[in-house]
């Protein structure tokens, strides 16, 4: 078969245009940092970075609901433990109340710090997440003192859940209804107890300060049952975001193989064909190329 100057011209052209679509992939995968740019570069190996990319992202949305949670439970945990040093300012007043030689005037300065530290815990009770209270679920508020003085728990029993790894889901928030003691019988609750407690310090009664203390045990054990809660639901949950880490560097390593460049080899790639590019540019110049007469016969 004779090769006609018009065949090896659109021959070489070919070559040239081959070669610098090469170059150009090559060049466009060094920039991007990736082997896979488009589905056609390999498509199962593209299908597989995809499918990994979801797993990541489901990885970062549990640890971001972890922060969540853990931002939950530490509020929780810094004012029930502001809760506790409280109560225990006020079991000291209720020891200094139950004597018989203070004077009146004592026994009103020690009702009037009661008072103060019962406002003090009200307000801890009635910490904000956000919108919502912190110990009254998905309500705006925890507690409330009605007109004659006594307290109730306004909250309800929503639970904050967040699910911080595959297959977790803890609830974030502490409910105030069984820490404070709301789900006991009126009167029992902590606010009514360091009432009670003022009160009978101002009269020196005994005999209720003694029933009162009793009372205020019960709802200072409640008070760090809860902060138990909270601690033992936060290591949970911090033990969940340490193996949804690892599991996350796991995947993005596994997807870094298929999808990334190696950039040693592909810079090698990239010389090996500028070279060939180069050459065929040369053996293309000392063709005999055809004129545009020839080649349009």
């Amino acid at each position: 078969m004779r090769v006609t100057s018009q065949s090896t011209y659109i021959a070489m052209t070919t070559a040239l245009g081959t070669g610098l679509s090469r170059i150009q992939d090559l060049q466009a995968k060094l920039g991007s940092g990736y082997r896979i740019n488009n589905l056609s570069d390999d498509p199962v190996g593209a299908a597989t970075a995809l499918h990994y990319r979801s797993l990541e992202a489901d990885a970062a949305a549990y640890s971001g609901s972890a922060d969540d949670a853990k931002a939950w439970l530490g509020l929780a945990d810094t004012q029930l433990g502001s809760m506790t040093t409280a109560l225990g300012k006020v079991r000291e007043l209720a020891v200094q109340a139950n004597n018989d030689s203070l004077s009146p005037h004592a026994r009103q300065a020690i009702g009037a710090e009661l008072g103060s530290l019962r406002a003090e815990l009200a307000d801890l009770a009635n910490t904000s997440q956000g919108s919502q209270a912190l110990f009254g679920g998905f309500a705006k508020t925890a507690v409330t003192r009605a007109a004659d003085g006594t307290w109730s728990y306004t909250g309800d029993d929503g639970k904050v859940t967040r699910r911080v790894g595959a297959g977790v889901t803890i609830y974030a928030n502490i409910s105030g209804r069984a820490a404070f003691g709301f789900d006991q019988p009126a009167g029992k609750d902590l606010l009514s107890v360091v009432d009670a407690i003022a009160a009978h310090a101002l009269t020196g009664d005994k005999a209720g300060l003694a029933v009162d203390q009793a009372d205020l045990l019960q709802r200072t054990n409640g008070v760090l049952g809860a902060r138990g809660t909270a601690g033992t639901t936060t290591n949970r949950v911090e033990a969940a975001q340490a193996r949804g880490k690892q599991y996350a560097d796991q995947i993005t390593a596994e997807r870094s193989q298929i999808e990334d460049v190696d950039l040693a080899q592909a810079i090698l790639q990239l010389n090996s064909a500028q070279t060939g590019y180069q050459a065929a540019l040369g053996a293309v110049a000392k063709a005999n190329m055809p004129s545009l007469a020839q080649f349009l016969r």
